[in-house]
């Protein structure tokens, strides 16, 4: 293993490394892969500088945003699987992996700092961190979650499946024990030379229990476990190579459950199964059929790429929006998974996500929308046609809301939001001279919104640019108010939602949400976004510069018409999520 790890390893623990297989925790990128003395052995130096590819980037032509309708791509170099950095579980990942693991109901990462975000996503290699703060969490977790499992009944079914002999009984037991724990924990086949130091640390215990418990928790400190290793043959030479079969296995189990492999995708693996086209089909069918995980990339992948985490932190106005309440904030956040989870399983192509004939309420929700009346607190699948919801995403209360400011609308934002996350076209952030704040300036307060937007495009040539295409969207959705409630005036007068597009014909205009979303649904950029984001989700890194390619899984989809399944298909069986290479000695930092 490379000493270089032991670097950001803490006080006495990094004393102690080597027999706790702790080794490895401070890296969280590097040449080849970090481990602990993986089978493999592939260790290497140094931190990456990037973890981009190599295509070119898309073009539009209307400022900063693109166009509406004429996104281009750039000009593509040679298809790369790209660098992958080593990406460590995040929060959600770690308490689900080990509740699959130790049959535990604890979430002990609800205790761990934040994690790290990039691009709306927390998945990335790049960007998750391991500061020591997250060290002590793991150490006071693997002591919790051990302790938990060493005090259920001897006969209790998951201490039976984990402790499968009585460890008093000498080494042989032990070691039983540890690999095959380790085996699942870390999501591969262990060797004997690798469990050797832990057998070392369970023999070295005050007692058996005590020995036992420090090899456990040492299994869940190490980076084979707090990381997604992959392996390159030889670090030096960087060219795309297939992933492992257990490899293959952890990415699809974290993409698609947010979890680890549960036993029949570990048999796969095993048996070679995954490695094989139509095998891996039937996995992802499979998996995505499975009702144990039926909601994992709504609450995951959904949730993040349509910012549903901003849901939890808004505070509306409460006495400009008086009928907001928590009620309603979950009812909204729930309304936004269970959409996206219909779209995952209903066929209908992507660009119907924007005039979908349907949304999801309850009581509470259906009353503040003044949708017809929705019995109790569960959702319901309930219809939207002719009505004011009527423009699928656009539509969401969730995203109404959470693009809003406390105490009115923000254009700005929600069509920020649009380039963004729909149409990844989303413009560079404004100069730090530039004030941002409509609400400043003499007479600011008194004026609608749209002439406030108006007063700040003119501060400049480089603020209209951006401003032109992105406030023109948002301002086709201010029949909704702060917090997505329907209204037809404001207090300055009948509301004003129509606006102007540059479109391929020259200009485009349009009158609210129905007839803006039907704009947006037939732009170009919407599927290859939709590929992008779950290109740069499912496999942790960058995406954006990628262009060849995601235009190419959008074709294998079937362009406009490719539905949310088909598109994640085509992620899964590209030769970028089934392959990784090693560093190029660019990419490198000494």
């Amino acid at each position: 293993m490379s000493r270089s790890v032991y670097r950001a390893i803490p006080g006495t623990w990094r004393l102690a490394a080597a027999a706790l297989g702790l080794a490895g925790l401070g890296l969280a990128a590097c040449k080849g892969a970090i481990g602990d003395g993986t089978p493999s052995g592939a260790t290497g130096s140094g931190t990456a500088a990037s973890s981009g590819g190599s295509a070119g980037a898309g073009t539009g032509t209307a400022g900063m945003a693109g166009a509406i309708g004429t996104g281009t791509a750039g000009a593509a170099g040679p298809l790369d699987v790209g660098l992958l950095t080593s990406v460590r579980l995040n929060r959600t990942q770690y308490n689900n992996t080990v509740q699959d693991l130790l049959g535990t109901a604890l979430t002990p990462a609800d205790n761990f700092p934040p994690d790290e975000t990039s691009l709306g996503f927390d998945t990335l290699g790049g960007t998750l961190q391991l500061q020591p703060e997250r060290q002590d969490a793991y150490l006071s977790a693997s002591a919790t979650l051990i302790n938990e499992l060493l005090a259920r009944p001897a006969t209790d079914p998951v201490y039976k499946r984990i402790i499968s002999c009585d460890y008093t009984t000498g080494a042989a037991c032990g070691k039983q024990i540890l690999s095959a724990f380790a085996t699942r924990a870390w999501r591969r086949p262990v060797v004997d030379a690798e469990l050797a130091p832990y057998a070392t640390l369970a023999a070295a215990g005050t007692t058996p229990k005590d020995g036992m418990t420090a090899a456990l928790r040492a299994v869940l400190m190490s980076a084979s476990f707090l990381f997604r290793l992959e392996h390159d043959p030889n670090p030096d030479v960087a060219t795309a190579h297939r992933l492992g079969g257990y490899e293959l296995a952890t990415r699809l189990s974290y993409f698609l459950w947010a979890t680890m492999p549960d036993d029949a995708l570990f048999a796969d693996a095993a048996a070679g199964k995954l490695l094989d086209d139509a095998s891996l089909k039937a996995e992802i069918d499979r998996m995505l059929g499975d009702a144990t995980h039926a909601r994992a990339l709504a609450d995951t992948f959904g949730a993040e790429w349509l910012g549903l985490g901003k849901m939890q932190s808004i505070t509306p106005d409460a006495t400009l929006y008086p009928m907001f309440n928590d009620a309603v904030r979950a009812a909204m956040i729930e309304e936004n998974k269970r959409f996206v989870m219909d779209f995952l399983g209903n066929g209908k192509a992507i660009p119907m996500m924007l005039s979908a004939d349907f949304t999801y309420a309850n009581a509470a929700l259906a009353a503040f929308y003044g949708m017809p009346a929705v019995t109790g607190a569960a959702l319901q699948r309930v219809p939207v046609t002719g009505s004011n919801r009527a423009g699928g995403l656009l539509t969401l209360g969730s995203f109404l809301a959470g693009e809003s400011n406390p105490n009115r609308t923000s254009p700005t934002k929600r069509g920020l939001f649009v380039l963004d996350r729909l149409l990844c076209s989303a413009p560079p952030p404004p100069p730090p001279s530039v004030n941002a704040n409509l609400d400043q300036g003499a007479g600011a307060v008194n004026l609608p919104v749209r002439q406030r937007l108006a007063q700040h495009q003119m501060l400049g040539s480089g603020c209209a640019a951006c401003h032109v295409v992105m406030d023109s969207i948002g301002l086709g959705l201010e029949h909704f108010d702060g917090v997505g409630h329907y209204r037809a005036a404001d207090e300055f007068g009948p509301i004003d939602a129509t606006g102007k597009l540059p479109s391929a014909s020259g200009t485009t205009m349009f009158d609210g949400v129905t007839q803006l979303a039907a704009i947006l649904a037939t732009d170009p950029r919407l599927v290859p976004c939709v590929v992008q984001k779950l290109l740069t989700f499912s496999i942790g890194r960058d995406f954006s510069n990628d262009t060849a390619l995601r235009d190419q899984l959008t074709k294998t989809a079937g362009d406009g018409a490719a539905n949310l399944r088909g598109v994640l298909e085509a992620v899964v069986m590209s030769d970028a999520f089934r392959n990784r290479r090693a560093a190029l000695q660019t990419e490198v930092k000494p």
